[in-house]
């Protein structure tokens, strides 16, 4: 078995812009390890991005839930090592529907709206993109990407994100193909959004 920083490899779990992270194993117990990728072309950017994590992971504890627990830092080596979670992705959740079998339910918006309640009173939001949120097995969410920033209302779940888990059609294609073509408005990092204003305010009605 593979071995990275004295923890057995499993799988590759993902890569994305900065790092590529592993389910990976130690004294009998599964973990997430991440690595930053460093065949980057801006590596410096990336570094400040991946090294800001500690303090994303430290600002989003705060709301008391649904945060991976860091266990290991390592600024010299470049990689963190956290708490895995096993569960359901929102995105594949979001691929199948809103109230159709095996998709999203009102327990699952319930608890992101609960997410995103408690985010916005510590002052941050994160990155609402369905990738980033985990359901286990008895419907606790948990965020596990370390990305937050200042609140700004443009970019939260109410006002972006959102969509993003309403948009069946365009989740299955972005799962399958990795396309946003039919996430976004053409060129931009805006969702559609009138298709799915209607039942946004209901579920609004619901959890606000």
């Amino acid at each position: 078995m593979e071995k990275l920083f004295g923890y057995d490899v499993v799988k590759q779990l993902g890569k994305g812009k900065t790092g590529t992270a592993y389910l990976v194993s130690k004294d009998g117990k599964n973990l997430v390890l991440k690595v930053m990728n460093k065949d980057v072309p801006d590596f410096e950017k990336q570094l400040e991005i991946f090294r800001g994590e500690k303090y994303s992971y430290e600002r989003m504890a705060k709301i008391g839930i649904g945060v991976p627990k860091l266990y290991e830092f390592n600024e010299q080596e470049n990689y963190l090592v956290k708490e895995y979670v096993d569960g359901v992705c929102a995105n594949e959740l979001a691929a199948i529907g809103y109230q159709k079998q095996g998709g999203l339910t009102d327990l699952h918006f319930e608890k992101i709206f609960d997410m995103h309640k408690r985010f916005k009173e510590v002052g941050i939001h994160v990155d609402y993109f369905p990738t980033n949120f985990i359901y286990t097995s008895d419907n606790e969410i948990y965020c596990i990407d370390y990305e937050c920033y200042d609140y700004n209302e443009e970019w939260d779940f109410l006002n972006w994100g959102i969509y993003y888990w309403l948009n069946q059609e365009g989740m299955k294609e972005h799962n399958e193909k990795g396309s946003t073509e039919k996430l976004n408005k053409p060129g931009t990092y805006k969702p559609f959004d009138a298709p799915f204003e209607e039942i946004k305010q209901e579920l609004m009605k619901k959890y606000l």
